[in-house]
């Protein structure tokens, strides 16, 4: 096999540093250490983005189109997508795809092209969530959001699931029809393997990816001393299954139940989505907006500041396909209470790096938050447990180790 490989990420918007493109970043920065060459091709860059992959010594190539986004799911688009990346592919070696739907541009581009188009491996982060939501969301779908109502996550009334109009069906197929295209699956957890074994009847390499460590902060959070507000950091977008409602209800119950006030403890929460404006009414309607600081999309220099004067992280999503956010908070000494479900099983030991709740429970989650605000000694054995673990658990060279097991495979005569 050749020592260095040409290789192409393929990823359908690398316009924020959000959990997939830091994924990929890291991917990249790996295998250039390796000696390998690495394109980004994409749809779209943000110049920070765009900045920081060339900083790396990544090339970036766009294949934008007007009026059409990179998440752009209508079929048509797909295949003028497909056209476009197809003249690129023959001067690669490997070529690793990402989010949908970029494994799609793939499948058209190689429509009457098969043997002109290299190996491809799929690093699954998640099958589609919009095609295979019942699948998925384990039956949790036509979710409504009401701020009105104490427990505002509801079933739309007189909704059904909708069947799949023809576009979707078509979409659906043609994205099943991908498994003939990709050569391997790796996907970032084994909870997120066995989904692609019930969507797609194939096995999944479950390893997990390379997240957003941002630096060993482990020195700097032991020395900052606690102060009386202590402040509690969420990272999610602001969406229903991100299960932020429950964290509001929390706090709801640790201001009566537990009698604590703003001065004791603050949430603050970093992300954007649907539910923006609506979370910051129903925080209202719960008495309990002075307690929460919703503070949008931060860079990543402005989210460092914020791990630093962390106390403890919360991430209660109900979808979190491996959950980064444990991994990273661990980097800086911090332990997380997280759901009970999902990747968070594997990124979290129980009483030792965090803890895990019932992702239904409010009454859950304010009590154990109530124990953390009140034990810091407890709190502080659990970030440096948390951090000695991930030391161990660091995933860079177990997925280097799989992908060059997985060149050699697919690349025997190089």
């Amino acid at each position: 096999m050749k020592k260095s490989l040409k290789i192409a990420i393929v990823h359908p918007k690398m316009t924020i540093l959000g959990g997939a493109e830091v994924v990929i970043l890291n991917m990249a920065k790996l295998w250039i250490k390796e000696g390998h060459h690495v394109d980004i091709i994409s749809a779209g860059f943000s110049k920070e983005v765009k900045t920081q992959l060339n900083r790396n010594h990544c090339k970036t190539i766009s294949i934008k189109t007007p009026f059409i986004p990179g998440y752009d799911t209508a079929r048509r688009n797909l295949w003028i997508m497909g056209l476009r990346i197809r003249p690129l592919l023959k001067n690669y070696d490997i070529i690793n795809c990402h989010n949908f739907p970029a494994n799609i541009w793939l499948s058209y581009a190689s429509k009457g092209e098969r043997k002109n188009i290299p190996p491809v491996i799929w690093s699954c982060h998640e099958p589609p969530r919009s095609l295979y939501e019942e699948e998925l969301n384990n039956g949790l779908v036509n979710l409504e959001f009401d701020p009105a109502l104490d427990n505002p996550l509801i079933i739309a009334k007189n909704a059904r699931h909708k069947k799949d109009n023809r576009q979707q069906w078509l979409i659906k197929k043609d994205n099943d029809a991908v498994n003939t295209l990709i050569s391997e699956v790796i996907a970032n957890s084994q909870f997120t393997a066995k989904n692609v074994k019930k969507i797609y009847g194939r096995d999944a390499i479950s390893q997990h990816f390379p997240g957003n460590i941002l630096k060993n902060k482990k020195k700097e959070n032991q020395e900052k001393p606690l102060t009386n507000q202590k402040q509690i950091l969420i990272i999610s977008r602001l969406e229903k299954l991100k299960n932020l409602h429950i964290v509001i209800k929390a706090i709801k119950e640790l201001k009566i139940k537990y009698k604590l006030k703003p001065k004791d403890f603050v949430v603050n929460i970093i992300g954007t989505g649907e539910l923006d404006e609506k979370l910051k009414i129903f925080a209202k309607n719960q008495d309990v907006l002075s307690f929460i600081n919703f503070k949008g999309f931060l860079s990543n220099d402005k989210l460092d500041l914020l791990y630093k004067s962390a106390y403890f992280v919360i991430s209660v999503s109900r979808v979190e396909p491996l959950g980064l956010i444990p991994i990273e908070a661990a980097s800086y000494s911090l332990p997380t209470i997280a759901a009970k479900e999902g990747g968070s099983l594997e990124t979290i030991v129980p009483q030792n790096t965090g803890d895990l709740i019932d992702p239904n429970s409010s009454q859950e989650l304010a009590e154990k938050i109530y124990e953390y605000l009140q034990n810091p000694k407890h709190v502080e054995s659990l970030g440096k447990k948390a951090f000695l673990h991930h030391q161990k658990q660091d995933p860079s060279h177990s997925l280097i180790n799989c992908f060059n097991k997985l060149f050699e495979k697919l690349l025997p005569f190089q």
